[in-house]
């Protein structure tokens, strides 16, 4: 018989509804530079309108009551008011039928940051919790 203490592991679960499908794939994030980036992504569907959340890195997935960018006609919008060597994710997800707002899960997240490294920088910027290469 084993005797110790009872391990505990925090977690937290999300469920989400998938109301249409498929959702979103390949998410891109290009274009960075100070306070902007584009983002774009692929749609299998006859999708027309999407829903963009972008947040700090390692935030929980979005909750349906965010604010969060709408775009409609294209996979891919510039996301402006963005922080100079923060780091970021972004996630999409498609709304089912256009003015709806009933959209597919949240899909694609991905990783992307912004380095404003001029000459005279170079050596004294330093980033402990470089995971990105």
């Amino acid at each position: 018989m084993f005797r110790g203490t009872t391990q505990s592991i925090g977690y937290t679960f999300v469920l989400q509804y998938e109301n249409c499908s498929p959702k979103p794939t390949a998410g891109t994030a290009t274009a960075i530079e100070l306070n902007q980036a584009t983002l774009g992504w692929t749609s299998t569907a006859d999708f027309s309108s999407w829903q963009v959340a972008v947040q700090d890195l390692g935030a929980a997935i979005p909750s349906n009551t965010g604010t969060y960018d709408y775009i409609t006609g294209t996979t891919s919008y510039t996301k402006t008011g963005l922080v100079p060597a923060h780091q970021y994710q972004f996630w999409v997800r498609a709304e089912c039928v256009p003015g709806s707002g009933i959209y597919t899960a949240w899909a694609v997240t991905v990783l992307f940051r912004y380095f404003d490294m001029r000459p005279d920088q170079c050596m004294s910027a330093y980033f402990p919790n470089d995971r990105f290469g």
